[in-house]
């Protein structure tokens, strides 16, 4: 979130001589007032209200309020507090006082530059923490969508090696079938045939009994090879099974 620094009342010049103004007019109010109640009352606070128009508002303010005030004291709207005093000790006095304005203002006027350069350099201390910041999140959002898609690759590639693990059992399944069936068959067709073949002599001529015997051992050589066939498969199963994954 971004923040605006609020113009102060220093940097409006209208709000600067305006204060001036206030300050030097109400003062010389309150020093006609005491003058009225007590002759003898100090302009003290004239002076004062000088030198602060000029360190809040600089040398222009400090001027208007010193012009006001010397005003007031040349047209005697302040009495001086003896009937025999002239104004001439205040205009002096007030001389005095608009000299050290310039020293107040040049003070002022350097204090408030070194205000705005410090406002400056936090300004744009501040921009480049939010464009830092900007960059930074960008950073982390790149990196999260990076991170979400690996997270997504690595899920696809393991359903892809289970499916290649479950087509490569299936596959050495069938082979291992079509094997047992091969050497199964063989035999089976053997003695299929040798008893056709058996029972075509037996229809044929029944005294034919050497041929017959000799189809018969044949049978039971090709049963008894069909059942080692069968036995040897069934005892190395880690050979002929599929291997998991």
């Amino acid at each position: 979130m971004s923040t605006v620094a609020k113009p102060s009342l220093r940097r409006s010049v209208l709000a600067r001589y305006a204060i001036a103004v206030v300050t030097g007019i109400g003062a010389v109010l309150v020093t006609r007032a005491l003058r009225t109640i007590s002759p003898h009352a100090p302009a003290d606070l004239i002076y004062c209200s000088v030198i602060l128009s000029a360190w809040f508002g600089g040398t222009g303010p400090g001027l208007l309020a010193a012009s006001i005030s010397s005003a007031a004291i040349g047209f005697q709207f302040i009495p001086p507090p003896y009937a025999s005093a002239s104004t001439s000790s205040d205009m002096i006095r007030l001389s005095v006082i608009s000299v050290g304005v310039f020293v107040v203002s040049w003070i002022s006027g350097r204090q408030r530059h070194a205000e705005e350069l410090l406002q400056q350099a936090r300004e744009h201390l501040e921009e480049k923490v939010r464009a830092r910041t900007a960059e930074l999140r960008r950073t982390n959002e790149e990196l999260q969508a990076e991170i979400a898609e690996r997270k997504r690759a690595e899920e696809a590639l393991h359903v892809m090696r289970a499916e290649l693990a479950h087509v490569s059992r299936v596959t050495m399944l069938g082979e291992l079938t079509a094997s047992i069936a091969h050497e199964v068959n063989q035999p089976l067709g053997a003695i299929m045939n040798y008893a056709n073949a058996s029972r075509r002599l037996l229809a044929a001529n029944p005294t034919e009994t050497s041929r017959i015997d000799q189809a018969l051992a044949k049978i039971v050589d090709d049963a008894q090879r069909a059942a080692m066939s069968s036995r040897a498969f069934a005892r190395s199963p880690k050979r002929n099974r599929p291997k998991e994954p």
